[in-house]
């Protein structure tokens, strides 16, 4: 779910809890949440130079969606000058690049400039700005939904989320919370090396420490696995991978 771009009602990112720890970071019945993707109605819409602030419902709240305004597009300027209509007609008449051009520009102004009352779908990460919630569109978009299709299929995918997975409380495999459960699997190995990370860190008293100080350490977890078999070589291609991942 971290990863994801996580389909939470509004209300339930308005009152999700954040990490002490690491800063833009929340969580829902323990699920570390990252990005969100949210589908409403513009409810209010505030411009400015660089991007388009949007109240957005999705019937259980309003959250704030700040959506940065696309750079290359808006410096550009109208690409139906005279030089470039000369271009198209003595090219081909029936096919006018700068016509093409312009038409794409208005059909992304058109995709990224909402009014009141029409249809948003905006992802990207939540973020907390003078103690409210807000999310810093990654994407964003106008959606067209006349028959209201898509916000049927919303409602019915979204409960279906939070049952499979959402309102199931997250838990860590048994081998990846204690380390000395050998389970020959990737959440092992992952377990043995915090262990590890952590014996460092309280022995040498330090809070960072460079990748090759700890390689010598880290290096048994991989080099000291039993022969394995032909059929076996893809799961210590895995294995591998978590260790060169541990050292980055």
């Amino acid at each position: 779910m971290f990863n994801a771009f996580t389909r939470l009602y509004v209300k339930d990112i308005l009152q999700m809890r954040e990490s002490c720890q690491v800063s833009g970071i929340y969580f829902y019945n323990s699920h570390p949440i990252f990005k969100v993707d949210v589908l409403g109605t513009v409810v209010y819409k505030r411009e400015r130079e660089d991007f388009f602030c949007y109240g957005v419902d999705d019937g259980t709240g309003v959250i704030n969606s700040l959506c940065w305004k696309d750079e290359p597009w808006r410096e550009q300027g109208d690409p139906a000058t005279p030089g470039a209509r000369s271009f198209g007609s003595s090219a081909r008449e029936d096919f006018n690049p700068a016509n093409e051009l312009k038409k794409l520009r208005q059909a992304q102004h058109s995709s990224s400039h909402l009014e009141i009352g029409e249809l948003l779908r905006v992802r990207g990460p939540v973020k907390t700005s003078r103690q409210q919630r807000e999310i810093m569109a990654s994407t964003y978009y106008k959606v067209s939904d006349p028959v209201m299709a898509v916000q049927i299929s919303w409602m019915m995918e979204v409960p279906q989320l939070y049952r499979e997975c959402y309102d199931k409380p997250f838990h860590l495999d048994s081998s990846a919370q204690n380390p000395n459960i050998q389970g020959g699997s990737a959440s092992y190995l992952l377990g043995r090396a915090t262990h590890i990370l952590k014996d460092f860190l309280k022995v040498k008293e330090v809070t960072r420490f460079r990748p090759y100080d700890v390689q010598d350490l880290l290096q048994p977890l991989v080099s000291r696995q039993p022969q394995k078999t032909a059929a076996e070589q893809v799961h210590i291609q895995w294995e591998e991978q978590v260790f060169d991942t541990l050292l980055i």
